[in-house]
């Protein structure tokens, strides 16, 4: 069974052609935390043990812009 530690929502990108951004992309180039896409929104699973400060400084480094996210700890065994 795979263990879900974080679900992330990247608010408001990708809307009216305003905060673009490349979900796919920034999964695929942060990898090593687990980071799964879930669509074109900006929503990510994120299967690796990483604690938030980490995870958010790895994402901002990935934007081109300040974009506010949420990021929810879960966990499921």
């Amino acid at each position: 069974m795979i263990r879900m530690r974080w679900v992330v929502f990247l608010r408001a990108v990708n809307v009216g052609g305003t905060n673009r951004c490349q979900p796919a992309l920034i999964a695929k180039q942060l990898a090593k935390f687990g980071l799964v896409n879930v669509g074109a929104v900006g929503t990510f699973v994120v299967r690796e043990d990483v604690t938030e400060s980490t995870l958010r400084s790895a994402i901002a480094k990935k934007l081109r812009q300040k974009i506010h996210f949420h990021a929810n700890r879960r966990a499921r065994t």
